[in-house]
């Protein structure tokens, strides 16, 4: 008993924090709204400077216009203005003479003219105070020009006036504003405060209750009330209604209050505030109940359930949008299930059929318009098909003349076509792009096999050449040191023909596939450190540091003597085109199932050149052909990565140079693997 009490408690203290924070929030907002509009909180800001006193001090001036206007004689301002603190000059706007006036209880002297008032030619919105040393010093002062055409030659201009003390009247619509303005300027930092300590409490107190909706003390899991049980949308539908209606009574009181301020009492503005307050916590408790139930439903599951109406709603267009695609890809499928030509005798019989109808209708009607309009529109639609039609044939005829003259880079803008012709007409830029790709690759081949036979003549011609000259001088009479000399050089030449011959042996063996292949388990990591120790000697006197990084357990699936032949060439790519006093980085990592070995180097060179060419046989980065190679170790490397099923992969940034070996990794259990290419 004492923890449902509790319970209650918690839930009634909840709501009441509700109740109080919505009635305060709303009226700190209010007043808030109030301030920010009325400019309560500018710097020395007074009621006379405010937009209310403004339109007030308008409003009367508009009174003694029309009044003036209508009699230019009458002179009883007196009794007119007996209960307001509103004075005025009607001033001549171009000479500054007074033409009317009522300056009761202000000290200001009407026979020294006002030609050189600076208050005149000027619109002062909203009231100010007047200048020192002016006439009206201690008063507030704004502008009001009458709609005087055709009653006076001359433009007017008042002069309305209101006192630094407006005098406590209550009859005085003015002395009701300043009372007003006194009120709410003493809540102008009160009011933020306080709305949003209500925001906060009202946040505090919603979401507890979002959370204890449908629980009861002594039972478990949620329990459902009368309220949970009616349909959701039933309720949302009445929900919405009682909220536009509130939502409308609120704004429409708040408009005659806050827009319309100036014409009430202070009495009837506060009651016509508190009707507004409970009006809107009435309507915030109606939303906050809708959110409780809705929270509860969701709680207990099968949410959407309680939408009977939206259920059924989107069932049945679902069903309808399944029938309507059922039916539309049948109809698509059996139409494109025949020829173009039957397709075409069926559309024409189509049309042949609608005419009849048309036609029978037409004749057999006694209003003959609405079917002779109808078989109108129909030939019309008809004739604009056709002529649709003949534009696309011209097109795909354009588009077929421009293929014909060779002009392979025309392509067809098949947005705009339809059907059969959509197809035809990508077809015909299918064509186009083909060609295009066929004519490329063809250009290619003919480029790399004339740079081919090319490099192949001058990396041949060059040692040949050497050769041949030294034996010409071994035949002639020489020294003993120069005969050493050229032997030397004769080995040395004669050494890079025959590794420029069996790389080219090997090479032509390698792209064939025509090379035995021994797959085995090969230890990674002393197959990489037995190559770097082999090369250091080369690679320090190239004055390059080599930084190798690999997993001692790394294996992978591979005849070690290709493997060794691959990582050979790469190193010697290195020798030859790396950059001296940089970094050789050789590492080999796991890559899912495979083993990636990388080798790479900063190169001397500017590489301006594709990384799939460097592949090609006898092309190298040194374009000038300077140093010594025959252009085949990157392609002989792919080649026999290739055989071994791995993949090799050039990468090319700037100066930095990136080839990688992919190759299958294994366990060291696994037995050798002979395979021998077709």
């Amino acid at each position: 008993m004492q923890y449902r009490f509790s319970a209650l408690g918690w839930k009634l203290l909840a709501l009441l924090l509700v109740v109080l924070s919505l009635t305060f929030g709303f009226l700190a907002g209010y007043t808030t709204a109030w301030c920010l509009a009325d400019g309560y909180y500018d710097e020395g800001i007074v009621y006379q400077t405010t937009d209310n006193c403004y339109f007030l001090a308008q409003e009367q001036a508009q009174i003694v216009a029309a009044r003036f206007l209508y009699d230019p004689d009458y002179n009883r301002w007196n009794i007119m203005l007996e209960n307001s603190s509103f004075r005025f000059i009607l001033l001549e706007e171009e000479t500054g003479k007074v033409v009317a006036s009522y300056i009761e209880g202000m000290d200001i002297d009407l026979t020294k003219g006002f030609a050189e008032n600076p208050y005149l030619y000027r619109e002062d919105y909203p009231m100010s105070l007047g200048e020192t040393g002016s006439a009206f010093e201690g008063l507030y002062v704004t502008d009001y020009y009458p709609n005087n055409a055709g009653l006076s030659e001359t433009p007017l201009q008042m002069l309305c006036l209101l006192p630094g003390v407006i005098a406590d009247n209550p009859k005085d619509v003015f002395s009701q504003g300043q009372r007003q303005f006194n009120f709410l300027y003493g809540y102008r930092i009160t009011a933020p405060v306080l709305l949003g300590l209500s925001a906060v409490l009202l946040a505090v107190a919603v979401c507890f209750l979002l959370c204890q909706s449908g629980r009861r003390p002594g039972r478990e899991g949620i329990t459902l009330r009368w309220i949970d049980r009616v349909p959701l949308d039933l309720i949302l539908v009445a929900a919405v209604g009682v909220m536009l209606i509130i939502s409308t009574l609120v704004s429409e009181i708040l408009y005659v209050i806050f827009y319309n301020r100036r014409y009430g009492t202070n009495f009837e503005t506060a009651f016509s505030l508190a009707g507004t307050t409970a009006i809107f916590v009435c309507g915030a408790l109606l939303l906050l109940a809708f959110f409780c139930t809705t929270a509860t439903r969701i709680k207990a599951g099968g949410f959407w359930r309680n939408f009977l109406l939206v259920r059924l709603l989107l069932w049945g267009l679902q069903m309808l949008r399944r029938g309507l695609l059922c039916l539309g890809r049948w109809l698509l499928d059996a139409f494109r299930a025949i020829g173009l030509a039957p397709r075409a005798a069926l559309a024409v019989l189509g049309v042949i059929m609608i005419e009849i109808i048309l036609l029978t209708v037409f004749m057999n009607s006694y209003d003959p318009f609405f079917p002779a309009l109808f078989l109108l529109i129909f030939n019309l639609g008809l004739f604009f098909l056709a002529i649709k039609g003949v534009k696309q044939l011209m097109a795909l005829k354009e588009a077929g003349s421009k293929l014909a003259a060779g002009d392979l880079s025309y392509q067809l803008d098949t947005s705009k076509l339809f059907w059969d012709f959509q197809r035809h007409g990508e077809n015909l830029n299918a064509i186009a792009e083909g060609m295009n790709k066929a004519v490329e690759q063809r250009m290619k081949s003919e480029r790399l096999k004339t740079e081919l036979i090319t490099n192949v003549s001058h990396d041949i011609k060059t040692p040949l050449t050497s050769i041949v000259n030294y034996v010409d001088l071994l035949q002639k009479p020489h020294s003993e040191a120069e005969g050493a000399q050229y032997l030397e050089v004769l080995d040395r030449q004669a050494k890079r023909l025959k590794k420029l011959t069996e790389d080219l042996v090997e090479a032509s063996k390698a792209s064939t596939g025509n090379m035995a292949v021994v797959l085995a388990p090969t230890s990674v990591s002393e197959l990489l450190s037995q190559a770097v120790e082999e090369y250091r000697g080369r690679l320090e006197q190239g004055k390059l540091e080599v930084v190798l990084s690999v997993r001692p357990e790394l294996t992978v699936l591979a005849d070690g003597r290709l493997l060794w032949r691959v990582l050979d060439n790469l190193l010697g790519n290195v020798v030859k085109y790396a950059l001296p006093g940089t970094r050789v980085y050789v590492t080999a990592v796991e890559r899912g199932q495979q083993a990636a070995i990388a080798v790479k180097n900063i190169s001397r060179e500017a590489l301006n050149i594709d990384a799939d060419e460097l592949m090609e046989r006898f092309v190298r980065g040194d374009a000038a052909r300077h140093s010594e190679g025959s252009g085949l170790g990157l392609n002989i490397a792919r080649s026999l990565t290739q055989l071994q099923k791995g993949q090799f992969q050039l990468t090319v940034d700037g100066d930095l140079f990136k080839a990688e070996v992919v190759l299958p990794q294994v366990a060291r259990t696994l037995q050798p693997e002979v395979t021998t290419a077709p």
